[in-house]
């Protein structure tokens, strides 16, 4: 077989020969239901599996993701239902507003650790905190992009100075 590319009167001519193809009504559709339900191989799993590692969506995909999936295998409509064991802290921070908010911060932070300027293992520190602020959840101007050395660092000063009362005294200027 020849290997070269089409040319694109040939591309043009394969188009309008396909326009005016007749499909059957259901077709595309049978394919699915045929295969709905038939176990998938091991190998067949590591393959969808390699295909979407390390694939990074947009957030606008994420977003148009999460609205298509609303309400589908949730609940107790899920296969890994247990009862609604789930936290409400662990359910907001799994949620899609979470992780836009995360998103954004890095972005605004350059993907770096303010502190040290570190690009490795990067969480997002909420200023104001989490549970006691929660109108400031999904607010970007109260969160602040550290590495996982400098976000334990900054938790431990924090549990002192509330221990010790001092927590007025510090002065943080990011």
């Amino acid at each position: 077989m020849n290997n070269t590319p089409h040319s694109e009167e040939t591309k043009r001519k394969m188009r309008e020969a396909w326009k005016h193809r007749i499909m059957p009504e259901g077709y595309g559709k049978k394919i699915s239901i045929a295969l709905k339900g038939k176990p998938k191989s091991t190998q067949h799993i590591i393959n969808m599996a390699k295909a979407h590692t390390g694939l990074k969506r947009t957030i606008e995909q994420r977003q148009l993701m999460s609205k298509v999936h609303l309400g589908q295998r949730k609940g107790e409509l899920n296969n890994k239902w247990k009862g609604g064991i789930t936290s409400i802290m662990t359910k907001i921070r799994k949620s899609n507003n979470y992780q836009i908010w995360k998103e954004l911060v890095y972005q605004r932070d350059g993907y770096k650790c303010r502190l040290c300027l570190n690009n490795k293992k990067i969480n997002a520190h909420h200023n104001r905190t989490f549970s006691e602020f929660p109108e400031l959840r999904f607010n970007i101007d109260n969160g602040i992009t550290l590495c996982k050395e400098c976000h334990s660092l900054l938790h431990k000063i924090l549990n002192y100075a509330s221990k010790n009362n001092i927590e007025g005294e510090i002065q943080w200027n990011w």
